[in-house]
């Protein structure tokens, strides 16, 4: 019987762990689309699972890339939007999709690029905002409220993206100094 969970992450490490968890738990990923992830039961810990980012499909050849992960044994469960969500059968052992630093790095960038554009985006909604609300907009009237309450809703928002920006850059750091250390 399919299980169907709705779920938002906006941290691509902690998607992975989800799903790798919910492996243990005896899912299995068959798909993926638009915040809904699609389980059937399976074996407990069958499948490790990887997210590959590509934040531009067309600087790679997405089609040969992914075959050549599908010819090493990965199984190609679900793109969207950038995000190739693949799975390895456990028993084959650790599935490292990147496995040298540089690698690593790249996809902790491409990971943060949409979280910094939203982050940008929220600074200016507020400034256009608090302008509104002190040069244009009545104190107390209906339209203020409203301005107030989809301020705070943004606001919350640019804390959210503010902190996984946060947690981006100290996962790239600790990366960059192991990489220092190898060289």
């Amino acid at each position: 019987m399919m299980k169907v969970v709705r779920k938002a992450f906006y941290d691509f490490t902690k998607e992975e762990a989800w799903l790798n968890q919910m492996s243990q738990e005896g899912y299995a990923l068959v798909g993926y689309k638009g915040g809904k992830y699609y389980f059937e039961p399976s074996q407990q810990g069958r499948y490790q699972y990887k997210i590959a980012i590509a934040n531009n499909w067309k600087d790679l050849d997405k089609k040969a890339y992914l075959e050549f992960l599908e010819s090493t044994g990965v199984t190609v469960v679900a793109t969207y939007l950038g995000r190739a969500y693949l799975a390895r059968p456990a028993a084959e052992g650790d599935f490292e999709l990147y496995s040298d630093l540089d690698s690593q790095i790249k996809q902790i960038k491409l990971a943060r690029t949409p979280i910094l554009v939203s982050t940008y985006s929220t600074v200016v909604f507020l400034l256009m905002v608090i302008l509104q609300l002190i040069v244009f907009i009545p104190p107390f009237s209906p339209a203020f409220w409203a301005l107030v309450v989809s301020s705070l809703i943004f606001l919350i928002v640019l804390i959210l993206s503010i902190r996984l920006l946060i947690a981006y850059s100290r996962r790239m750091k600790e990366l960059k100094a192991a990489q220092v250390c190898e060289g």
